[in-house]
């Protein structure tokens, strides 16, 4: 990169041209961080360059089958398939250099799977390798994950301390917007599940913006996974990598994609919560329409659920609906998506005075939840539905519901 920069007397300001740092371009010239597949494109594009003439030859004979297969790992997890990521990690063994990469990517499928003190103790081992090696966009990938991790268990403080340093260490760094939008959505996570909603509404809307500008391009993935096993297959080492970096680029892509559209479903639900509707609508309409561009019907469910408490809340019950049942046609198996779908066609049949509808509805909700890991989910609708029982009389029910529900609500210190 640096050749070709001077050969046509190219600054890193003229390189970057306003999208990619000084900073990040001279750390990636010197060997101190990797460049995502997006931003070598448009280096590529100033430089008029092929990408290939950065890809070839760029790993050694040995290392090239475990860069392929760690590809493949992270290809599994981008397209939400986390057991198969830990499957193909557990088939192989990586030399020192790539060890951190290997338990990045183990972490985040064990945070996938909600296995999240697992999960921070693996990225905890990856992070300190990833200084030892001086990769710092590594490293901030790692810190989010970790964040995450530590959300995940309830360790607040030490989570958002690891989200503000994705912020920090990435001024002019963080060249994913995706990666900085989950840093500002986890910090106003914590801020929300601590009672600060002004402060948690304003990081959501500013995670928004940088959610806003990931798009998911009409990439060829599994295309480019599949040519690379065929030229790994005829010794065609060259080719195989390169092909193996546009499979697992693109994944990257998507992968950014179904975090973005994850966060703003999730902030919708926050939006809602704090009555602010229009946000609450745009996040939900935004983290929808991302979802049907990648595919990804589960996001879809739970974004559509978002988006029918709206509609319901803005005395809309015919849109609420609509939305509820959409939701519901997806099939997903997102146990939050269904409930909170069947919870606002309940709140719609009992409001019409269908009461058997809405006990049917009540009833499927609380089941569901029961004995999960969504006990703070299954608390607010045994709550509610406790409520709905009261107000037919059954008070003996109601008090029974209540009573689980209130149990469910006390502070885990596990």
């Amino acid at each position: 990169m640096r050749t070709a920069r001077r050969e046509r007397g190219l600054t890193l300001e003229d390189l970057g041209g306003g999208a990619l740092s000084r900073s990040f371009l001279s750390r990636v010239e010197n060997g101190k961080t990797r460049i995502s597949l997006k931003s070598l494109y448009k280096i590529a594009t100033r430089l008029q360059l092929p990408m290939s003439h950065f890809l070839e030859g760029a790993i050694g004979p040995a290392e090239a089958p475990l860069e392929i297969a760690l590809d493949e790992a992270e290809s599994s997890l981008a397209r939400q398939d986390a057991e198969g990521a830990l499957s193909r990690l557990n088939r192989v063994s990586v030399p020192g250099k790539l060890q951190h990469r290997l338990l990045y990517i183990r972490g985040r499928a064990l945070n996938l799977l909600e296995r999240h003190r697992e999960a921070m103790q693996t990225l905890q081992t990856a992070r300190d390798l990833a200084l030892q090696h001086d990769d710092s966009h590594a490293l901030l990938e790692i810190e989010c994950a970790l964040g995450a991790a530590l959300f995940g268990i309830g360790v607040y403080d030490e989570a958002q301390v690891h989200f503000r340093t994705v912020l920090n260490g990435g001024q002019g760094g963080v060249e994913d917007p995706a990666l900085r939008g989950k840093a500002l959505a986890g910090i106003g996570n914590v801020f929300y599940v601590r009672g600060d909603v002004a402060s948690a509404l304003d990081y959501f809307s500013r995670a928004r913006e940088y959610m806003r500008t990931v798009n998911d391009p009409d990439t060829a993935g599994r295309v480019y996974s599949a040519l690379s096993q065929d030229y790994l297959q005829k010794s065609d080492l060259s080719s195989a990598v390169r092909h193996s970096s546009y499979s697992v680029g693109s994944y990257r892509l998507k992968q950014n994609a179904w975090d973005a559209a994850r966060e703003l479903a999730t902030m919708a639900f926050r939006y809602l919560a704090a009555d602010d509707l229009d946000r609450a609508a745009e996040s939900a309409q935004d983290a929808a329409s991302l979802a049907v561009a990648i595919g990804d019907s589960e996001d879809e469910a739970f974004a559509r659920s978002a988006l029918a408490g709206v509609y319901l809340r803005q005395g809309n019950p015919d849109l609420a609906a609509q939305e509820a049942n959409r939701a519901l046609g997806l099939e997903a198996k997102s146990l939050p998506a269904r409930s909170d779908s069947m919870l606002v066609l309940g709140r719609i049949a009992s409001e019409t005075g269908e009461f058997d509808a809405a006990n049917n509805y009540y009833t499927d909700v609380v089941n569901s939840l029961r004995g999960t890991e969504h006990q703070l989910r299954f608390a607010e609708a045994a709550i509610e539905y406790s409520r709905f029982l009261h107000k037919l009389g059954d008070v003996e029910a109601a008090y029974s519901l209540m009573l689980e529900a209130t149990e469910k609500r006390r502070p885990s210190f596990d």
